[in-house]
């Protein structure tokens, strides 16, 4: 008797499981890219108030017809796919300040204006992307994955530590994350490991203490750091201007000049999140200048 009740309980509790996990999942999911998180560098240029409702708004945007957008706090980044281009949210939350009291008691139609207005044109702070970037016939024998894996090449494989976080998802763009201030990264493990010992000590699971330390990582890393966006299709027609120039050049450095000036300088294709230092210029055009020199 018991085991047949206990068998039906099962999977009365199995089945709700997973209707509650059907009815929960896409909602959940974007419940979390348009959480109020105050954790990001970029929020604390708003408040509790403003964030909650600058988030609110950026999700109606992505329900509307003029969706679906995608919202990256860790990087500061919007990105809107028709038009297709990437918006700094530290430019997002600077333009939400400045319309004032009308913007927390109107998000929606605030936010879809300033996302339209900001998609309009390119700018610091916003990144347009070409959606066919690569020609049909290739480049110097290669591919689009093999040109963009070579631009990750001059990028990241290098001995600065300082630059970190490089990425290609097979779209228009390329990115990488630049730290010029903050503890190195050895110095970052090691106060990690010891904050997390600390919490360990006061009671704290393993996992309770290394959810808690790299929160508190993450939070610290988005003050020093700042991200880097570059637009492949730029890329390209800068190497293909200097492959006329120098023919015999080999590939690998002719994207070493070339990307050393670009992130180096404010030219079309470049996007920083926040307006970049001239340290932090400086470390990434010396990292992708002396990759394999």
């Amino acid at each position: 008797m018991w085991i047949v009740l206990g068998i039906v309980a099962v999977v009365v509790l199995l089945i709700a499981l997973a209707l509650w996990w059907l009815l929960r999942g896409p909602d959940d999911e974007l419940d979390e890219e348009f959480a109020v998180e105050r954790k990001w560098d970029w929020e604390f240029a708003l408040t509790e108030e403003q964030e909650t409702a600058l988030m609110s708004g950026l999700q109606a945007y992505h329900k509307s017809k003029d969706g679906p957008i995608s919202v990256d706090g860790r990087s500061g980044q919007v990105m809107l796919f028709a038009p297709h281009c990437v918006i700094s949210l530290y430019l997002l939350a600077q333009r939400f300040v400045a319309l004032g009291p009308d913007a927390v008691s109107y998000p929606v139609s605030s936010v879809g204006r300033l996302l339209d207005e900001l998609a309009d044109r390119e700018q610091p702070g916003v990144l347009h992307l070409r959606e066919d970037w690569f020609p049909a016939e290739g480049v110097d024998g290669m591919d689009s994955s093999a040109f963009a894996d070579l631009v990750m090449d001059v990028l990241m494989r290098h001995n600065d530590q300082r630059v970190t976080g490089g990425s290609w998802n097979g779209d228009s763009m390329v990115e990488a994350v630049v730290r010029a201030t903050g503890l190195s990264l050895r110095e970052e493990r090691d106060a990690m490991s010891a904050q997390a010992e600390h919490a360990r000590q006061h009671g704290a699971s393993n996992e309770e203490a290394f959810d808690r330390t790299y929160s508190r990582m993450e939070a610290d890393q988005s003050r020093h750091t700042n991200h880097l966006v570059l637009d492949l299709g730029r890329v390209l027609d800068h190497y293909s201007q200097a492959r006329q120039a120098q023919p015999q050049t080999p590939p690998m450095d002719l994207l070493r000049g070339l990307l050393a000036r670009m992130v180096a300088s404010e030219v079309p294709g470049v996007l920083w999140t926040r307006p970049a230092t001239d340290d932090e210029r400086a470390i990434l055009a010396d990292s992708a200048w002396n990759n394999g020199a």
